[in-house]
C-alpha cells in the first residue's frame, strides 16, 4: 500500500495542483464560493500542502543530522521537485505500457574505466573479502 500510494500521489500531484488553481481563479473571478467546487479546492489544496509540509519535516529533521542545513534553502524548490516527479511518473507510467520490458539503466562504464577516470570511489582500510 505504501508504494502504491507514492506512485499514486506523484501521478494525482499535478492533477490537484491544476484542479486547485482553476478553483481559486474561478472564485476569484465570480467573487462567490459556490459549495462543490469551493470543498473541491480545499481538499486538493489540503493535499498539496500536507505533502509538502511532511516533505519538508523530514528533510528538517535529517539535514542537521547530516551537517548539511547550509542546503535548506533547497525546500522552497519543493514544489518544482513535485512536478518534476509527477513528470518521472507519468513517463514511466506510459513505457511501462507501450514498452514494458524496457530498461533504461544509466551507464556508468565498468570499474576499469572509472578508475582511469579518476572517478572509483576510494575505500580506506581492508577490502572486505567477496569471494563467498
Amino acid at each position: 500500500i505504501l508504494i502504491t500510494g507514492m506512485v499514486v500521489s506523484a501521478l494525482v500531484h499535478p492533477v490537484l495542483l491544476y484542479f486547485a488553481t482553476v478553483l481559486l481563479f474561478q472564485v476569484m473571478e465570480s467573487g462567490t464560493v459556490v459549495s462543490p467546487p469551493a470543498t473541491l479546492y480545499w481538499l486538493d489544496l489540503t493535499s498539496i500542502l500536507m505533502g509538502y509540509l511532511a516533505f519538508s519535516i523530514l528533510a528538517l529533521r535529517t539535514l542537521p543530522i547530516r551537517k548539511l542545513m547550509h542546503l535548506s534553502w533547497g525546500l522552497l524548490l519543493i514544489p518544482v521537485y513535485w512536478m518534476f516527479l509527477a513528470v518521472a511518473a507519468w513517463r514511466a507510467l506510459a513505457q511501462l505500457t507501450v514498452k514494458p520490458h524496457l530498461w533504461e539503466k544509466t551507464p556508468h562504464g565498468t570499474q576499469d574505466e572509472q578508475a582511469a577516470s579518476g572517478n572509483a570511489w576510494r575505500v580506506s582500510g581492508p577490502v572486505p573479502d567477496s569471494s563467498i
